[in-house]
């Protein structure tokens, strides 16, 4: 029997289902530790957190046909927020203290991922 309580490397109770990395980033180990990391993310179909360029609607139309229509939060977009907080901790989890840094503003696993490759590919 499956167990469903593990969508997309998350359990339903909140916990952080991805391995930890040992290697950390510095400017000497980038291309290693991007082969291990986007590995990882693959593995546990969390890629699309780094390279999708665009997130669920935050609301959706509840009452699409009424002027201006009513909208609602997106559970879909929650979720979404959710699990790509995790995968940005997680992310976090694999630099330097150096290299984070370079992410400290970061909103998004795709905008500190974005930041890191523009960095460390430079």
């Amino acid at each position: 029997m499956a167990n469903n309580n593990n969508i997309l490397g998350f359990a339903t109770n909140s916990t952080f289902q991805i391995p930890s990395i040992n290697i950390k980033l510095e400017t000497s180990n980038y291309s290693l530790w991007r082969t291990t990391i986007i590995s990882t993310l693959e593995t546990f179909d969390l890629d699309s957190f780094m390279f999708s360029r665009t997130p669920p609607d935050e609301t959706r139309a509840v009452q699409p046909a009424i002027t201006p229509p009513t909208t609602e939060p997106n559970p879909s977009y929650q979720q979404w927020k959710k699990r790509d907080r995790y995968v940005l901790l997680w992310l976090k989890s694999t630099l330097s203290e150096r290299s984070l840094s370079i992410v400290a503003r970061g909103s998004s696993s795709r905008t500190s991922w974005l930041a890191i490759e523009t960095t460390f590919q430079a």
